[in-house]
C-alpha cells in the first residue's frame, strides 16, 4: 500500500509543476472546453427536431470535448506520450465536424449507415496540413 501511496504523492507533485508551468495554455484548454460544453447544451434542444447534419456534428463535438478533457487531465499529471494519442484523436473528430460541415450530404450516411470516412479523404478534402499524417 506504500508504494500505491507513494506514487500518488509523486502524481500530484508533477500535476502541480505542470499547472504552474502550463497555467495560461491550461487555463486557455479548460476554458474552450467550458465554452463548448455551454454551446453544446444550448443548442440541443431536445424537443425540436434537429438537421441529421447538425446532429452528427453536434454528437462528434461532444466526443471531442470529452477527448480534450482527457487530454488535459492526463497531461497535468504527466502522462504526455498518453496525452498525444488523445489528442491527435480529438483532431481527428475535430477534422470530421468541419468535413461534415462542408458535406452535410455526408451526415446522413455517417449517422445511420455508419458510413467510416477514412482520415485521409477528410485532411485531403480540407486541404489539412501534412503534420497531421
Amino acid at each position: 500500500m506504500r508504494e500505491i501511496d507513494e506514487f500518488l504523492f509523486e502524481e500530484q507533485k508533477c500535476e502541480k509543476s505542470i499547472y504552474h508551468k502550463f497555467k495560461p495554455k491550461i487555463d486557455l484548454a479548460e476554458d474552450l472546453i467550458d465554452t463548448y460544453i455551454n454551446l453544446f447544451s444550448k443548442t440541443t434542444d431536445l424537443g425540436k427536431r434537429q438537421e441529421l447534419d447538425t446532429l452528427a456534428i453536434l454528437i462528434i463535438n461532444a466526443k471531442m470535448i470529452k477527448s480534450l478533457n482527457c487530454a488535459l487531465e492526463i497531461l497535468k499529471r504527466g502522462y504526455y506520450i498518453e496525452c498525444n494519442s488523445i489528442l491527435r484523436d480529438a483532431y481527428e473528430t475535430h477534422f470530421l465536424s468541419k468535413y461534415l460541415m462542408k458535406y452535410p450530404q455526408e451526415a446522413e450516411k455517417w449517422l445511420f449507415e455508419n458510413r467510416k470516412i477514412p482520415n485521409s479523404e477528410i485532411r485531403k478534402k480540407l486541404h489539412v496540413s501534412d503534420e497531421f499524417k
